[in-house]
């Protein structure tokens, strides 16, 4: 997920763009996939929950009704879909704190180990005050880190970014329900 702000210099109007990957093997049971007069296949995406997007300003949850099948793969189970929504919100912040924008649904993948079957959950601060984008991340990395291993440390190169300016932290449950977060620097804690 990610998210630029319009070019109108007085508009609070912000453009999110949701790219998410699916399972095929679940999907061509739950999503019908339909052809747009423009050539798209778009798919309404469903699950245990419903994945939404909510913008933190009580205007209520926005579905992925038609999200563009951007690419596919039947062999390896999987098909990527690409959905834009524009919203405006009242002000550039939410009284000086910034606006959180979520994307939540259900369910992840079962065979991982943390959460497998389990409702997921991703979130972003908007400020307009502060930026007029966010990064985008192109692909999420698979990585590998022993139970154990001192100071694991690891790259997460986006485009744009720039370690001293953004921040980029990534975070997860470990085994004993404690978090693990990555730093814009690559250090995993």
């Amino acid at each position: 997920m990610f998210w630029q702000k319009s070019e109108d210099p007085s508009s609070n109007t912000v453009q999110f763009t949701v790219e998410s990957a699916w399972r095929y093997s679940y999907g061509k049971d739950h999503f019908v996939p339909q052809l747009t007069s423009s050539g798209d296949t778009v798919v309404k995406i469903n699950g245990a929950v419903t994945p939404m997007v909510t913008f933190g300003d009580d205007t209520g949850p926005h579905y992925l009704e038609s999200g563009k099948i951007t690419a596919f793969s039947e062999s390896e189970d999987w098909f990527l879909t690409e959905e834009v929504f524009s919203h405006t919100f009242t002000t550039p912040n939410n009284r000086g704190m910034p606006w959180r924008v979520e994307f939540s649904g259900c369910c992840r993948t079962s065979g991982i180990t943390n959460g497998g079957d389990s409702s997921w959950h991703m979130a972003m601060d908007v400020d307009l005050l502060a930026a007029l984008s966010s990064l985008r991340i192109v692909s999420l990395p698979v990585i590998f880190i022993s139970a154990g291993t001192p100071g694991p440390h690891f790259k997460l190169l986006t485009a744009g970014s720039d370690p001293t300016v953004e921040e980029v932290t990534w975070s997860a449950t470990d085994d004993s329900g404690g978090m693990l977060s990555m730093d814009a620097t690559g250090k995993v804690t």
